[in-house]
């Protein structure tokens, strides 16, 4: 009897020890951990002041005024699309043609968004690191009138820059409907 009790004992701890074994040799576990971090969208926007007209701000007749907004994507930015908007007081004694504000606004890329009055955007998503050029002069017709540069005195040409990131938003138009 004490016979089959060992044998049996012995039996058992064999079993035991053949499914631990067995056990342990079927099963694994891996961790995966993702660490997200919020990106950022950040521009800059600036302008050459070094190139100004020589009677200043004064309005002359047929005279071309530098203004160089230019707009630059932070270095660690995310992609975005840009938008500006324009505060322009003198468009009503600028010379018309190429060298109006407007067409130079199209000339480099920058188109009229849609249903808002003086909001343009780029025609393409800008990348970290890039530099756009908005417009760099404008002109006042030479046909202006006395009375007409008079009641444009104390107007300004102002530029205010936006960034919107470019990751999901099918269009400029999109995300500006959603960030402003």
């Amino acid at each position: 009897m004490k016979k089959i009790f060992l044998s049996s004992l012995a039996l058992i701890l064999i079993l035991i020890f053949s499914v631990s074994a067995t056990y342990a040799y079927l099963t694994d576990s891996a961790v995966a951990v993702n660490t997200f971090t919020v990106g950022q969208v950040g521009i800059s926007l600036t302008e050459d002041t070094a190139a100004k007209s020589s009677p200043g701000n004064i309005l002359i007749p047929g005279l071309t005024y530098e203004k160089k907004p230019l707009i630059t994507v932070d270095d660690e930015s995310q992609p975005c699309w840009l938008f500006i908007e324009l505060e322009n007081g003198l468009e009503d004694i600028e010379a018309v043609g190429d060298t109006s504000i407007a067409a130079q606004l199209k000339k480099n890329g920058w188109l009229p968004l849609e249903d808002t009055e003086d909001v343009y955007y780029y025609s393409s998503v800008v990348s970290a690191g890039e530099s756009i050029k908005t417009f760099e002069s404008f002109t006042v017709s030479s046909d202006v009138t006395a009375e007409e540069l008079a009641a444009c005195d104390g107007a300004t040409v102002g530029v205010t820059a936006y960034s919107v990131q470019a990751a999901g938003f099918n269009s400029a138009a999109d995300a500006w409907a959603q960030a402003m």
